[in-house]
């Protein structure tokens, strides 16, 4: 699976330096100004599934990605656990008013920032975990049913250049573009592992390996066309989100402690491009802000 986050583009809060989590800022002008570019950026990418954080700076930049791909805005899918952090009695403020302010309660957020429940917010523990629920929906329902068949359509549509071979998959076991039989979920291992695929053995359910895939059937033919075009059956899902989020998923996507992942800066507009295959991803591209004039 291909997994795409945008953080949402400069509003006026972080412009001002506030700190914000659910406050629904609006754009600041350079912000508003990016959001074409991120457009553009996306314009070739197939997408499959299109989420977005709730939040106005969020929601307007999945409709904009939605409206120059022809998704319709009621099949942007909307989730509350990718909303910023709840910062509580900190928000809409800069740090010297939570010094003055809220002296105490700031020590305790820097001194324990991964634990420390902010008054009338949550901490960012607390955020990481719901953030992981997000991703293990999503794997499970992109990669796991997808690309193993598991509660899929009864047809399967693999396209091949510029003309789509759509096959009955019937009783046949689930293949992979290779032919090879798909990996399967193990509940006894951790929500990103798999287990390793295994060679299936000679006449398996009444029929040898060579039947299956012999020279006259049909997913002989798509083997060869798809090793012939190099093509790679996956589904591709783009996340708008906001920084704290986004971070947190780089932390379970790529091993990461969460005070490490502050090493990656991600500013306003800018895209994060995973490829997330079982229990491993991989960061492929790390850029942005986006304008127009940059990218043509």
């Amino acid at each position: 699976m291909r997994l795409i986050f945008i953080r949402h583009p400069k509003t006026e809060a972080n412009e001002r330096k506030l700190v914000y989590g659910r406050t629904d800022a609006l754009y600041s002008e350079a912000g508003a100004a990016t959001i074409p570019g991120i457009v553009e950026e996306l314009r070739d990418v197939r997408i499959d599934s299109l989420y977005a954080s709730p939040l106005t700076r969020t929601r307007l930049l999945a409709e904009a990605i939605a409206d120059d791909h022809q998704i319709p805005h009621h099949q942007i899918l909307m989730d509350d656990r990718i909303l910023e952090m709840d910062f509580g009695c900190f928000e809409n403020m800069t740090i010297a008013q939570l010094e003055e302010t809220h002296p105490a309660e700031y020590h305790s957020y820097i001194s324990d920032f991964n634990e420390y429940q902010v008054p009338g917010g949550e901490s960012y523990r607390q955020l990481y975990h719901r953030v992981g629920g997000f991703l293990k929906e999503i794997y499970q329902h992109h990669e796991i049913e997808k690309r193993s068949g598991q509660k899929g359509p009864d047809a399967l549509e693999l396209e091949v250049g510029a003309d789509a071979l759509e096959l009955e998959v019937g009783a046949e076991p689930p293949l992979d573009a290779f032919g090879m039989g798909e990996e399967e979920e193990d509940e006894t291992q951790s929500w990103l592992r798999l287990r390793p695929r295994e060679e299936r053995a000679e006449g398996q359910m009444g029929e040898t390996r060579g039947e299956r895939t012999g020279e006259n059937g049909a997913w002989f033919e798509v083997k060869q066309a798809m090793d012939q075009q190099k093509i790679r059956r996956e589904q591709t899902v783009v996340v708008v989100a906001h920084s704290m989020v986004i971070h947190a998923a780089l932390a379970h996507l790529l091993n990461l402690d969460l005070n490490d992942v502050w090493h990656i800066k991600i500013e306003p507009g800018s895209l994060v491009d995973l490829d997330w295959r079982s229990e491993f991803a991989m960061l492929q591209r790390l850029s942005g802000p986006f304008n127009v004039r940059d990218i043509k």
